[in-house]
């Protein structure tokens, strides 16, 4: 057998096993019908294991304070469903549940890290609002308040535009409700 035929067959054998979800005799049935191989079930599995093996090692990776939270978010979300989790945070299934068991769950840290998140959130959409609007306020030509007539008066596209208030208006509406 050429290296280069059971580079082949090694290629494929690491495409059909995430199909076909390990299920041994029908990824041997491909095999052999694809390579025209006599190999039995047991001898695919330990030849995956084999090739697994000599994988390059992923380098051990700290978790941070913010890879928890994306944790706990996504547990919250979509259960224990660690496949799909994986999938958002582009790390190994294992490690996330692991790091779930070991950490989050054992010191209880679940609903501390969902409070975090919620309130990362709600710090976040505040900031973007007001940012938002200060550069409204100081964008616009007159410092006066605007009429009700011309708050809703129709701009260019089929855009509203939002009404003008002085700095000290918007600081005595939102100012103490800004906590961080």
């Amino acid at each position: 057998m050429s290296s280069q035929m059971a580079s082949e067959q090694d290629n494929e054998l690491l495409h059909l096993v995430p199909l076909y979800k390990h299920d041994w005799k029908k990824i041997t049935k491909r095999l052999n019908n694809l390579f025209n191989l006599k190999a039995n079930a047991n001898e695919v599995r330990n030849r995956y294991l084999k090739l697994q093996e000599s994988k390059p090692k992923a380098k051990r990776q700290s978790f941070s304070r913010d890879l928890d939270v994306q944790i706990a978010v996504m547990v919250d979300k979509y259960g224990l469903c660690w496949l799909e989790i994986s999938k958002h945070l582009d790390l190994d299934p294992m490690k996330i549940k692991n790091r779930y068991y070991s950490h989050i769950k054992k010191r209880n840290l679940m609903p501390i890290l969902l409070q975090e998140s919620t309130a990362s959130k709600k710090a976040s959409s505040q900031v973007q609002q007001s940012t938002q609007f200060e550069y409204k306020v100081f964008s616009s030509q007159s410092p006066m308040r605007m009429s009700t007539a011309e708050q809703y008066s129709e701009e260019p596209f089929g855009m509203t535009s939002i009404p003008q208030v002085s700095l000290d208006e918007f600081l005595e509406d939102f100012g103490p409700k800004m906590d961080f």
